[in-house]
């Protein structure tokens, strides 16, 4: 991988997708229920760590805008940013009132993060159990284009001082109870 250009050539987003449904599995099939965002994180930051070793490339969390993990190049410029949202714990649904104004704000964080970076591509990372997915992919009209199946871009309605920004499906990865979706977040600038 030369620059981000080539990460969609490669099928490593897909397959750090699966890794982190794996992992996320692993650890419900054990009984552990309370995961955080924060583990799934290190999932998907090792992950990236193990498959970009010999490349100039760094995996980083936390930074740049507080973004959740970012690669660099080697002169630590963002390439790729992600964030991502949880839904695992039994007790935190997507279906509670605050989960879609959390969501939003997460894909604004990452906007003007993307804005201050502008040849960085950003990606945000959906992770849910597989009921919370089956119960409420038509709830909400902000997430109900992300589940539809079909594959195009969605422009959400803006709030007021908000960055207009696209978001396209990019991935998802079904594995027994965990569902994983990626969707990549474009500005229109």
């Amino acid at each position: 991988m030369k620059n981000n250009k080539d990460y969609h050539k490669t099928n490593i987003h897909k397959r750090m997708l699966r890794n982190i449904a794996l992992n996320v599995e692993l650890l419900l099939n054990e009984g552990y229920n309370s995961i955080s965002e924060y583990e799934t994180q290190a999932f998907a930051a090792l992950f990236l760590r193990r498959n970009f070793i010999n490349l100039p490339f760094k995996i980083a969390k936390e930074r740049f805008g507080k973004v959740d993990f970012i690669i660099t190049d080697k002169k630590d410029i963002p390439v790729i940013l992600y964030e991502m949202k949880l839904f695992i714990k039994k007790t935190k649904k997507i279906a509670a009132p605050t989960s879609e104004s959390q969501i939003r704000k997460d894909f604004i964080k990452l906007c003007k993060t993307m804005y201050e970076y502008k040849k960085a591509r950003g990606y945000f990372i959906l992770i849910l159990r597989k009921n919370h997915y089956q119960e409420n992919r038509s709830k909400y009209k902000f997430l109900k284009p992300l589940f539809s199946k079909k594959r195009k871009n969605i422009v959400p309605k803006l709030e007021q001082n908000e960055l207009p920004f696209e978001i396209r499906p990019s991935s998802k990865v079904k594995i027994e109870n965990t569902f994983v979706m990626s969707f990549e977040v474009k500005l229109n600038r």
